[in-house]
């Protein structure tokens, strides 16, 4: 991440699926990441980030395997496409 730039910072705080957590073990998502094993089998990933929207298109990527915890701004970007792509469907 990274591409987009501001002057904010957010911490961010993600959890992943079992099935997804060895996809998010194998690869360095950001230099300064922290994953922490769940007892479920999944993981947390934490680290800071200055820009939300291009997080949460990779969020989204993951479907129901990620859930964010926060940033609480973060967490309600990702409810709303969700909520808005869940009209397409109606």
């Amino acid at each position: 991440f990274g591409l987009m730039r501001s002057e904010l910072s957010y911490d961010v705080d993600i959890l992943f699926s079992k099935d997804a957590a060895p996809y998010v073990r194998e690869r360095t998502w950001h230099p300064l990441q922290e994953i922490t094993p769940l007892e479920d089998g999944g993981v947390r990933l934490c680290f800071q980030a200055n820009h939300l929207s291009e997080l949460a298109a990779w969020i989204l990527s993951w479907g129901h395997r990620a859930k964010v915890v926060s940033p609480l701004k973060l967490r309600d970007l990702v409810s709303d496409q969700l909520r808005r792509a869940t009209k397409n469907y109606e």
